[in-house]
């Protein structure tokens, strides 16, 4: 079974964030392995992502390296909410 990544080089050069599938020819972003939209660096996602990957094979060890991906997004997505909703108690306005 293949190792999960969050990101994917790409000819050109490029990369792309295959958590947001956002693309980037900047450089820095290729260099440092970086996604923009997401504001996170990908050893970081991709450190998560596997963590995931290991405690999801405990309970289902076939599960396919595409649905931990989709399942990490959805994690991501519900995360990012609570912040929102968190913040937003909190009277923090977020630009």
């Amino acid at each position: 079974m293949s190792e999960l990544s969050s990101c994917e080089v790409l000819p050109g050069p490029a990369i792309r964030c295959l958590i947001c599938d956002a693309v980037s020819f900047h450089p820095t972003d290729i260099s440092e392995k970086y996604c923009s939209r997401c504001s996170s660096f990908h050893e970081t996602m991709t450190t998560a992502l596997q963590s995931l990957a290991m405690s999801v094979r405990l309970i289902s060890p076939q599960m396919p390296n595409a649905e931990i991906l989709r399942l990490f997004k959805t994690l991501l997505v519900l995360i990012g909410e609570a912040n929102r909703r968190t913040m937003k108690g909190h009277g923090i306005q977020r630009s």
